[in-house]
């Protein structure tokens, strides 16, 4: 049987890479591994770097357990290995001799707050023109304008109203207000997620070599011995956050093969627009050509009952006042979590 546990865990059975603890571990300095994906192991397809790749079978044991060999204790039931182990901040090393298929996990999780901000761009508005009112210059204000039009904006244009009001000898001309439709702002959120990172990398090679007894006492096996910038002794695993079965592994360790990452800023809003505003003016010219030229005369919007040459050239002016709109609090929300447990247990 644990000739069969160990092929699966040399063939990538599910657990993620190991380490083990305390003054064995081999650490280093760098290296990072995070980013927005949340599995945080090597990539599909790497196992990493060295002697990884699947074996076909297990190679046979030594007839006598010494030579760079050990008698450690037997991996129990439903766990995996033997396996050298590293932690640390620098990339692991390759997997030595008589060790492949090694896995990546990782520990001490970095997750730095996300950064939020809120802005709001200028509302829009829209400008309806001012009605132009002719009445006859001899009961302005008495009766009802007996022509109305309203101007293109920025466009001479030549009005002759004298057809519609027939009876008038002049014609008298009252400018009512125009009308604005304020709209509204549109947010500009700010939102930068920070890339986590690890502090701890792992790696875990089972050993490629046949479990057997050899020569080794009652409840023990041999195995290769763990190679040059791993841990000193050999290791089990199991995926989860589970107990050490005890049986000479007992020093827990946990590492983690994904993140759990919600990390991310409450959103983003625009309140009521305030301050817009459409100014209006209308300039008459005693040129009747659409040239607007000659004896220029504004008037503005609450102009009653002046006196306008017909036919005659005006033009429309309108500038418009964007508002502005208050924009919301956008607050960093949620955390990013490892997840994707792993269970290393080592000799004491």
């Amino acid at each position: 049987m644990l000739r069969a546990l160990l092929k699966a865990a040399v063939l990538g059975a599910a657990f993620a890479s190991v380490a083990c603890g305390g003054d064995a571990f081999t650490a280093g300095s760098g290296g990072e591994d995070g980013g927005t994906s949340h599995d945080s192991s090597f990539p599909p397809g790497d196992t990493g770097p060295g002697n990884d790749a699947p074996v076909d079978a297990l190679g046979e044991p030594p007839p006598t357990c010494s030579g760079g060999f050990a008698c450690i204790p037997e991996v129990p039931a439903g766990w995996q290995g033997p396996m050298e182990v590293y932690a640390g901040m620098a990339a692991p090393p390759a997997c030595t001799t008589g060790f492949a298929q090694s896995v990546g996990a990782n520990d001490v999780l970095q997750a730095p707050a996300a950064t939020c901000g809120c802005s709001c761009g200028p509302s829009t508005i829209t400008c309806n023109p001012p009605t132009m009112a002719f009445t006859d210059s001899m009961t302005c204000g008495a009766v009802g304008a007996c022509a109305t039009t309203s101007l293109t904006p920025n466009v001479c244009q030549t009005l002759d109203e004298r057809s519609h009001c027939a009876t008038a000898v002049t014609l008298d001309m009252s400018l009512l207000a125009g009308t604005s439709v304020t709209g509204s702002c549109t947010p500009a959120p700010v939102r930068d997620v920070p890339q986590y990172t690890w502090g701890v990398q792992a790696r875990g090679c089972a050993s490629t070599v046949a479990p057997a007894r050899v020569n080794c006492g009652s409840g023990q096996i041999c195995a290769p011995t763990p190679g040059a910038g791993f841990a000193q002794k050999l290791c089990i695993s199991h995926a989860g956050d589970v107990a050490c079965p005890g049986s000479g592994y007992g020093v827990k360790h946990l590492y983690y093969t994904s993140v759990d990452d919600t990390r991310t800023c409450t959103d983003c809003t625009c309140g009521s627009p305030t301050g817009g505003s459409c100014s209006f003016s209308v300039v008459g010219y005693s040129s009747s050509d659409k040239s607007c030229s000659g004896n220029a005369i504004t008037y503005l919007p609450g102009t009653k009952c002046a006196g306008v040459q017909q036919p005659g050239d005006f033009r429309l002016t309108i500038a418009p006042t964007n508002g502005s709109c208050a924009a919301s609090t956008s607050s960093a929300t949620g955390t990013a979590t490892p997840s994707g447990p792993v269970t290393v247990c080592c000799p004491l």
